[in-house]
């Protein structure tokens, strides 16, 4: 026979606005959702050294709510004889532990993490000369547990732009471009790539 000592449960809620006023207008959105997750395991287990006597305890518990809010605008317009499209987004994820007695357990890393990130991007294509352009800044900062009672934090900021001149009535294309990765915190990154070609 088989026996299920614990279900886990999960709980969602998902909500969206979206405002449309119409051409010409910026598109903005907003979203909202909320994760409960539970495994069912209300106690700790006790753990005995049959050589020593000593007792530990091992915190199997998972109960954690999960909010994570999105924003976002969109904007196409046309100035000097050229389209542009500007997007934003920004983010908030918030995931946090239920329980506030863990201390039982000394080797329990908590499995609650905060992260923002902020993206803005343009496209740009041009009328009075034949050349497309992308640009993108994003900025990414966590807070994050690595151990028990040890949190660290984790910042990236990427920048991008890419160009697209055509010749020969668009029968040609020049590509070339620019990114720009740096990191910090739990991990420190640089990184500039280039982007050519025909």
């Amino acid at each position: 026979s088989t026996a299920v000592a614990n279900v886990t449960t999960q709980n969602r809620f998902i909500t969206n606005l979206t405002v449309i006023p119409g051409p010409g207008l910026p598109t903005i959105s907003v979203s909202y959702r909320m994760n409960d997750l539970n495994n069912g395991i209300n106690t700790l287990d006790t753990l005995v050294n049959a050589v020593t006597n000593e007792i530990a305890f091992s915190d199997n518990r998972n109960f954690t709510k999960t909010q994570n809010v999105t924003g976002s605008i969109n904007y196409v317009f046309d100035a000097y004889d050229s389209r542009h499209t500007i997007f934003g987004t920004y983010v908030v994820y918030d995931k946090k532990d239920q329980y506030a007695d863990r201390s039982a357990d000394s080797t329990f890393i908590d499995p609650g993490i905060t992260s923002k990130v902020f993206n803005l991007t343009t496209n740009s294509r041009f009328g009075f000369i034949p050349l497309k352009t992308t640009m993108s800044v994003t900025t990414n900062k966590s807070n994050f547990n690595i151990g028990p009672g040890v949190s660290s934090i984790q910042a990236f900021t990427t920048a991008k732009l890419d160009a697209e001149y055509g010749f020969l009535n668009q029968k040609v294309a020049v590509l070339a471009g620019i990114n720009y990765m740096k990191g910090e915190g739990a991990q420190d990154i640089l990184r500039v790539g280039f982007l050519g070609g025909v």
